[in-house]
């Protein structure tokens, strides 16, 4: 069981451009702009974090 999830993740990791999954503390400081008032501005955007997915397959 262990052994097809590993397999399942490598080949997720394989196609991301940075080679791995990213980590919560790389997303916090996103979600906490957005949750701020720094982000009262900010509409109808959509912020990306893929460790370059999105724009590998652009």
């Amino acid at each position: 069981m262990f052994d097809v999830i590993w397999k399942a993740e490598e080949a997720k990791r394989r196609g991301i451009p940075f080679g791995r999954l990213g980590r919560a503390e790389e997303v916090t400081p996103v979600v906490l702009l957005l949750l701020s008032p720094l982000s009262s501005y900010i509409t109808g955007s959509s912020v990306d974090i893929d460790g370059g997915l999105n724009v590998h397959w652009k």
